[in-house]
């Protein structure tokens, strides 16, 4: 599945992940919503239920995942600034460019688990902040 663009305007039914606290507008940032039971998540992209690129604007971008039915989802982002479409680890493993989850869920030895950014998704118009952390 390939990484679709932002749309021109939300939907009645639309997901607005507004990704927060980037630190540079340089590159692109990559969001990918998974659907319950979370497989995949965060990390494997191409397992998630949607995926958009947006380019950073002031320190921030939005990602719009319009048409997905009610359910529990949760989002995971990248901020990937040297544009090679991966998260850039250093020699231990640690992301040295920006991510961030639905809910601002805390990692531990390794990502966070699905049901600690899991929200729930009734249908509408909803805003899933993200703060993106280095």
């Amino acid at each position: 599945m390939p990484w679709a663009a932002p749309t021109s305007a939300p939907g009645p039914d639309t997901i607005r992940v507004e990704v927060r606290d980037l630190r540079s507008d340089r590159g692109t940032v990559y969001c990918s919503i998974f659907a319950a039971p979370g497989e995949g998540f965060p990390g494997e992209a191409a397992r998630a239920a949607k995926r958009i690129a947006a380019k950073p604007r002031n320190g921030k971008a939005l990602c719009e995942f319009n048409g997905l039915s009610a359910g529990v989802y949760a989002a995971a982002l990248i901020h990937d600034e040297n544009d090679n479409q991966k998260l850039d680890t250093n020699w231990i493993g640690l992301p040295i460019e920006g991510y961030g989850v639905s809910r601002d869920a805390r990692a531990m030895f390794g990502p966070p688990p699905f049901k600690d950014a899991a929200f729930t998704y009734g249908g509408g118009s909803v805003r899933v902040p993200i703060h993106v952390r280095y």
